[in-house]
């Protein structure tokens, strides 16, 4: 069974109780993801489960990211973009271990304008923040499309009992630094030795990105 981004149904009946107790997701991850992609969509896709049902027949959710686009703010000022990230999910029966259906979902993050003004706001948006966004909706848009666009908005405000801990390769801090000395420096760079027009504003590269 393939569920298409805008399924109204869900791909499994959710008046049949089951419960999500596994979700494992492909790792590495394509680039640009960063090291922490599979486990950050692996701990909010099962938290996201948690959030629709903790009772009924168990079943284990397999996702493979297929795609993350993140703009890269050194180009955003040539033609306009958005952030989308892409996965292939696959429900399995715990008990049986068979296949109870498979689709796609997509995650898309706002656009940039094309110009000057997409490229500044590109650049004030660190791409490891947006990967973070795009795997939030993502497991989102993968729980609505198992158990369907009604089911979903019933249960918005439930809070689950079980809280689904993280396991990161690396702290989000050194991340995020890392991701903003490369880009804040590339961009600098391209500004200084380019005639390429990137605008006006000075580029300012923070001091503890030239250590």
């Amino acid at each position: 069974m393939f569920v298409g981004a805008c399924a109204t149904e869900g791909l499994l009946d959710a008046n049949e109780p089951f419960q999500i107790t596994s979700v494992k997701v492909s790792a590495p991850a394509p680039k640009p993801a960063t090291v922490n992609l599979p486990e950050d969509l692996r701990h909010k896709t099962l938290q996201q489960a948690y959030k629709y049902s903790e009772a009924g027949a168990k079943k284990t959710l397999r996702v493979t990211i297929g795609k993350l686009h993140i703009k890269n703010p050194v180009m955003a000022w040539l033609a306009g973009d958005n952030n989308h990230m892409i996965a292939s999910a696959e429900v399995i029966d715990a008990a049986t271990g068979q296949s109870q259906g498979s689709f796609k979902a997509t995650a898309v993050d706002s656009g940039y304008l094309q110009g000057v003004g997409g490229a500044v706001v590109a650049a004030i948006d660190n791409p490891v923040d947006v990967e973070q966004r795009l795997a939030t909706q993502l497991a989102a848009k993968i729980l609505e499309q198992i158990y369907g666009t009604e089911h979903s908005n019933g249960i918005k405000n439930r809070v689950p009992t079980k809280t689904a801990t993280p396991r990161y390769p690396k702290a989000y801090v050194q991340l995020k630094r890392d991701r903003e000395c490369e880009l804040k420096l590339e961009m600098k760079k391209r500004q200084e030795t380019s005639h390429e027009d990137i605008g006006q504003q000075n580029i300012r590269v923070p001091d503890y990105c030239r250590s």
